[in-house]
């Protein structure tokens, strides 16, 4: 009676028997709890869930079913990466949620879109998504795929997480508190959506509108010890990665899946650096020393000295002439060819 089955020979019958019916869990957990029975073995046995619509009293739209659920659903690595796709090329679309709420994942890469398929179905369970191409030439320089997911999906996802689209939207709050596995999982899943990596001028950087999440982000790099260089302000916020030691630090605990990306970084890597950073302090004391001892100095010595280049070396230099420590003169080897040769200003220092 409780699921309005009269007789053994009916449809509804054959399909309880052949499980083939779905039934609310809401109910199923009252009849639980009549009989006393747990809910983890419930949650051990469930074959199939999906969430269901209600246009009207005729019922509404269900969507695919997620199969084998992997249920209780908990907050690990693999799920913060989903959430910082959704962060990046993802969305959750609730412009009409009595007709379903999908969750949209749009991407031109084909190995980021077969990793988030793996993503979701190690996090939720077996589901397929339904596939869009966009391969509009005059709007794409390459075919979009947006890979579509059910309702059940979103509900789950919006369970832990307040999405919102636009501007207005935030990362997970609770992204800041969890283990450092999870929150790299997160970073990497947004540096391979929205990141990019100019790999001549040896950089990570990362752009997006809202500017709380351009901050989040430097607190959750800041939180891995990975140092941030700048935080650009502007219509798209950019961050920006450029000291050796972030770069490395980078590539050690997030790194990329997109494989353009990644082999960006790794030729920097491999590249390397041709200096470290100094203390300014050391720089100056020498360059001051040196000159005490009664030579003249040039920009190309002083890069030669430290291994660094005659931009950063000419900003020493110019340093300290602008402070009074040192006098320069320019030296002429002909029409075209000049340079500056610096001296201890004995009358300041």
């Amino acid at each position: 009676e409780a699921i309005q089955i009269r007789r053994g020979d009916t449809i509804l019958a054959r399909d309880w028997k052949n499980n083939n019916v779905c039934y609310p869990l809401e109910k199923i957990f009252k009849i639980a709890d009549l009989l006393n029975v747990p809910y983890s073995l419930i949650e051990k046995n469930l074959l199939e869930v999906k969430a269901k619509t209600f246009l009207n009293k005729r019922g509404g739209s269900a969507g695919k079913p997620l199969g084998h659920p992997k249920v209780p659903i908990r907050i690990t690595p693999d799920f913060c990466e989903i959430l910082g796709h959704i962060s990046g090329d993802g969305t959750i679309s609730r412009t009409n949620p009595k007709k379903g709420i999908a969750l949209k994942y749009i991407n031109s890469e084909l190995t980021l879109l077969n990793e988030f398929k793996k993503l979701v179905n190690r996090v939720f369970g077996k589901i397929e998504p339904n596939i869009i191409i966009r391969d509009d030439k005059k709007k794409y320089r390459r075919p979009n795929y947006v890979l579509q997911y059910p309702t059940i999906i979103s509900y789950i996802v919006l369970a832990f997480w307040d999405y919102k689209t636009n501007d207005k939207m935030s990362f997970p709050r609770f992204i800041h508190n969890v283990d450092e596995n999870c929150k790299c999982a997160f970073l990497r899943a947004l540096f391979d959506d929205e990141g990019y990596v100019p790999e001549k001028r040896k950089k990570i950087q990362i752009g997006m509108k809202p500017l709380e999440n351009i901050e989040d982000i430097k607190k959750l790099l800041d939180s891995l010890g990975i140092y941030v260089k700048s935080i650009e302000r502007w219509s798209m916020n950019r961050l920006t990665l450029a000291r050796h030691d972030a770069i490395i630090k980078f590539h050690e605990k997030i790194g990329f899946k997109h494989p353009q990306k990644k082999q960006k970084l790794d030729n920097i890597i491999k590249i390397g650096w041709n200096f470290r950073p100094r203390y300014n302090h050391v720089v100056r004391e020498w360059i001051l020393d040196y000159t005490h001892k009664g030579n003249q100095l040039t920009c190309k010595i002083l890069a030669k000295k430290f291994k660094f280049g005659l931009s950063n070396a000419r900003v020493y230099l110019r340093g300290l002439e602008s402070r009074g420590k040192l006098k320069s003169e320019i030296i002429s080897l002909g029409k075209f060819i000049r340079y500056k040769e610096y001296y201890l200003n004995n009358g300041k220092s």
